[in-house]
């Protein structure tokens, strides 16, 4: 596998290109950029196989390289040096995220990962992310086996888990099924605007009817009602009374 690297440290593009040159048979480092014009001129020219992305650069982000390329024919590993806003969307998907130092046995698993993950796949994890990015989490995924859609947030009443998948409930008394476990859009929604009001649901908080209080066991949507558990209240009315700001 041809491999680039676009980080903005170079101490850091030479320590992972010496991990990979030392520890990992098959691949080929073929260069390293520290820039969004040069990390987009780097991938066109080497057309690599697999793409470490740093998150962050001095003059953006790495999403920024992947909206520039008309299409997106390689793998990717993200690295980032501390837990930052887009790893939600990306821990969402099947790419794999390495945070900095890199570890060799992590290293060795993402490789490992990406080897083993079809390109349709990549594509359709790469679309999940700037979509959610771009649209700053107000749209939200919806996964089968065939294709992904992106939900208004705003027209979800909430999120319910249903064994391995999850289960939308819609304004308009609509229903979606998505294969994506219910942790997973734990992970990606609840910093923003979704809140748990017991262990199964997430609900959007704008679908919220009435100002939970302390002494309420349900919560009161615009279209129905749910159980408030006593272990999510002070969470949940926490969450709520920001929203309301």
């Amino acid at each position: 596998m041809k491999v680039v690297i676009i980080d903005d440290e170079v101490k850091s593009r030479e320590v992972l290109g010496t991990l990979i040159s030392q520890f990992f048979d098959g691949l080929e480092l073929a260069g390293g950029a520290g820039d969004i014009k040069n990390g987009v001129q780097l991938i066109k020219k080497e057309k690599p196989d697999l793409v470490f992305l740093d998150i962050s650069l001095k003059d953006g982000d790495s999403f920024a390289i992947l909206n520039k390329l008309n299409n997106i024919n390689f793998k990717i590993i993200f690295i980032t040096a501390f837990d930052e806003y887009a790893t939600q969307a990306i821990g969402f998907t099947r790419i794999p995220c390495l945070n900095k130092p890199i570890d060799i046995d992590e290293l060795e698993e993402a490789i490992n990962m990406v080897k083993h993950t079809e390109m349709v796949v990549v594509q359709e994890d790469v679309s999940i992310i700037l979509n959610v990015l771009n649209s700053k989490f107000s749209i939200l995924p919806v996964v089968d086996v065939f294709k992904v859609t992106f939900v208004d947030a705003a027209k979800v009443i909430y999120l319910e888990k249903k064994g391995n998948e999850t289960s939308l409930q819609l304004k308009g008394n609509r229903q979606l099924t998505s294969w994506y476990p219910f942790h997973k859009y734990i992970q990606l929604l609840k910093n923003h605007n979704f809140a748990q009001p017991n262990k199964a649901q997430l609900v959007f908080m704008g679908n919220v009817s009435k100002y939970p209080r302390s002494d309420d066991n349900l919560v009161y949507l615009l279209e129905g009602e749910t159980k408030l558990q006593e272990e999510y209240k002070t969470d949940f009315i926490k969450r709520y009374g920001n929203f309301r700001k």
